[in-house]
């Protein structure tokens, strides 16, 4: 449990510093030099790693785990996607 915690402690991290690098290449202050930041074609959202299918030969652990992700988490994830000009989910 600890484990996940602290995965979703990092990601929070991660989704900060994307949000960071995309306002900045976006924004009037991105240095001539930097290179436009990747199209994201695809981002899969595993909000739980629960699983109740059960299979036998499963491999991830932790897969009776109900911890899931935080709003923050969330929030600060497709605010860096929209303003990254992600407009288009399914699901």
């Amino acid at each position: 449990m600890e484990q996940l915690e602290q995965l979703a402690q990092r990601l929070e991290q991660l989704a900060q510093r994307v949000g960071q690098l995309v306002a900045a290449s976006v924004g009037n202050g991105a240095p001539r030099s930097a290179k436009p930041m990747p199209r994201i074609q695809l981002l899969v959202i595993q909000p739980t790693p629960f699983c109740n299918i059960d299979c036998r030969y499963c491999y991830l652990p932790q897969r009776n785990s109900k911890a899931v992700v935080a709003e923050q988490t969330l929030a600060n994830l497709f605010a860096s996607m929209a303003r990254g000009g992600c407009t288009t989910s399914t699901g």
